[in-house]
């Protein structure tokens, strides 16, 4: 199993389904990891989840080509 990096960006990216795969697998990782701490670490671990959710969210709409 290849091991998951925070970067939004990956080499092994081939297409845009595979990043959003990543960005959702990034997700499912933090919330794992929210699961096994409390406290502080906790909500940083869901914040993060919660933020790769989102990005994913924008990776999968499609692009209409200007900002805002």
């Amino acid at each position: 199993m290849r091991r998951l990096t925070m970067s939004t960006m990956s080499p092994f990216d081939k297409n845009p389904s595979e990043r959003l795969a990543r960005y959702r697998a990034m997700a499912d990782s933090a919330r794992r990891e929210a699961a096994r701490t409390n406290g502080d670490a906790r909500e940083s671990y869901l914040f993060i989840a919660e933020q790769w959710e989102r990005l994913a969210e924008l990776a999968g709409k499609p692009s209409t080509g200007s900002f805002g």
